[in-house]
């Protein structure tokens, strides 16, 4: 068992119930943000390239009628970097609830000094978190058929 000072947050205090509430509210908006960044995907297969030209994937890039399906490869370029970029942002994001889940329990062992959850958490919500909630207006903004 760690003791830091006399100054030992414990389970079931203010600070730690608040922690707590916001980690759930925090992982609720991730999923919110998860489905948001599903749609922006399903509505750019849908509006590209991808669903009018779908035999593309299936010819030779360097034919003739592979010149043709240019558009149609770089719809499926754009759209797998912005999927593996959009996974890594959400993936890094849950990452990161978790590891602050686990700050939370130290501290209400007493291994931190108290309250040293809530201000890497109010970092995150400052610096990091309004990446991760603004990130489907992002996304959309990148798979836009207008450029």
């Amino acid at each position: 068992m760690c003791t830091y000072g006399a100054f030992i947050s414990q389970p079931g205090s203010p600070s730690s119930d608040l922690i707590t509430l916001q980690l759930n509210s925090s992982r609720d908006q991730l999923l919110d943000v998860q489905s948001q960044i599903r749609s922006v995907l399903a509505e750019f297969r849908q509006k590209s390239s991808l669903s009018s030209a779908n035999f593309c994937r299936f010819v030779p890039e360097f034919s003739l009628i592979g010149m043709a399906c240019q558009a149609y490869r770089q719809d499926a370029n754009k759209l797998a970097t912005v999927t593996r970029v959009a996974e890594q942002l959400t993936a890094e994001a849950a990452a990161r609830i978790n590891l602050y889940e686990k700050y939370a329990q130290l501290e209400a062992r007493g291994c931190t000094r108290a309250g040293f959850v809530n201000k890497l958490w109010q970092t995150e919500q400052t610096l990091l978190w309004p990446l991760v909630v603004q990130s489907p207006g992002f996304f959309k903004r990148q798979l836009s058929l207008e450029k």
